[in-house]
């Protein structure tokens, strides 16, 4: 499924969007975590790390999770990765923690928790989660820079506070399943993800 997963990722494209290479870097990231978890289905979760960011095919806006989680539902092969495309953005939260944090309209949220269960998330989407948020474009950053570079550009946020919180607390989960650093499983803080480099962690 992953090299399935790659060719859907690349289709149509010559040299890989920066959005391309984010999500080839995310599972290189993603393969080292699962390799020091005894009961994860890899996998799944290096296919959800390729695909977590697919609707920014469509928009590169707020709700590329929501095209996303579309685009693979109804595919054959990815329908078990849609998930993955909300809890990035999502990241674990209630109906609650989203109005509170967030200032999505309470219609939308609602029907976006009724599509199915992105509140209670398995290790796979922890490990997406914490693979994406260090994975800085290309680049192999601490979850702590990534979210400083994040508040730089955006500005301080309830709902950016919300998520380097929340990522935090899924490597620190991560970290007590592996018995580790989970750190330590990755090259060096500024290291590039070459494409190359992506395709030999995955076999390809």
């Amino acid at each position: 499924m992953i090299k399935q997963a790659v060719c859907y990722l690349l289709a149509g494209a010559g040299e890989p969007s920066a959005w391309q290479r984010h999500s080839l870097a995310t599972a290189f990231l993603a393969s080292r975590i699962t390799s020091a978890l005894p009961n994860c289905n890899a996998e799944l979760a290096v296919t959800g790390a390729l695909l977590h960011d697919v609707g920014r095919q469509i928009s590169c806006g707020l709700f590329h999770g929501v095209y996303g989680y579309f685009l693979l539902k109804g595919h054959k092969l990815f329908s078990q990765c849609a998930r993955f495309c909300i809890t990035h953005w999502l990241k674990g939260r209630t109906e609650e923690e989203i109005l509170q944090e967030g200032d999505l309209p309470a219609g939308c949220v609602k029907a976006l928790l009724a599509l199915e269960d992105f509140v209670n998330l398995g290790v796979e989407d922890l490990v997406v989660n914490v693979a994406d948020s260090v994975a800085r474009r290309d680049v192999v950053v601490s979850i702590h820079a990534r979210y400083e570079d994040a508040a730089r550009r955006y500005g301080a946020s309830p709902w950016l506070d919300g998520n380097k919180r929340r990522t935090l607390h899924f490597k620190a989960q991560l970290d007590r399943l592996a018995k580790r650093d989970i750190y330590t499983l990755f090259p060096p803080f500024g290291t590039h993800i070459t494409t190359d480099m992506a395709f030999k962690e995955l076999g390809l």
